[in-house]
């Protein structure tokens, strides 16, 4: 519930060129966003931005590598958007850590990826789909598909103070 964070901010960790946080801030007019991606990566985002009026003063590009300590402190929020996949629980527990010093009391972390539910509790079709992104990820970048449970081990080897709040799904979505 995007209306819940009021006036605040949110941080896209690894947003690329904004093409989630873009329709987003056209819906909820009263949140400032930061997008933050590897050097190059947004630079659509910023042509798109720069030309309207209702988003030029509401989003922010700033190359960041999420690997590094967040420069970003005391926003509301912090988003990471289907790139969890895409790292060991090592390096991912390194990702979550590198938030904490600019974490203020009451800022969220929020999670949007796909809804893996565990092995054996889906169609054979989503458990195809499963196994097909897992060795993919796998193979290129040593990461995995992790259910709900899993993100949450890895939050809690990154830090004992994640709490999980809730989860939020669009009927019909995979995420």
């Amino acid at each position: 519930p995007w209306q819940n964070l009021d006036n605040g901010t949110i941080v896209d960790m690894g947003g690329g060129n904004g093409q989630v946080i873009i329709p987003i801030a056209r819906a909820y007019p009263f949140l400032k966003f930061v997008v933050q991606d590897l050097e190059g990566a947004s630079e659509q985002g910023k042509h798109t931005v720069a030309e309207d009026t209702q988003l030029k003063d509401r989003i922010d590009f700033m190359a960041h590598d999420f690997r590094q300590e967040q420069p970003v402190k005391d926003a509301d929020a912090y988003l990471v958007c289907q790139c969890i996949t895409n790292w060991s629980d090592r390096d991912l527990t390194s990702i979550f850590q590198q938030l904490i010093p600019a974490l203020k009391p009451g800022a969220r972390l929020l999670i949007c990826d796909r809804k893996w539910q565990a092995l054996g509790t889906d169609s054979d079709v989503d458990v195809l789909e499963h196994r097909r992104v897992d060795m993919i990820v796998l193979a290129n970048t040593n990461g995995r598909v992790r259910t709900l449970e899993e993100i949450l081990k890895v939050l809690e080897m990154a830090d004992l103070r994640f709490k999980f709040k809730d989860l939020h799904t669009v009927k019909g979505s995979p995420f």
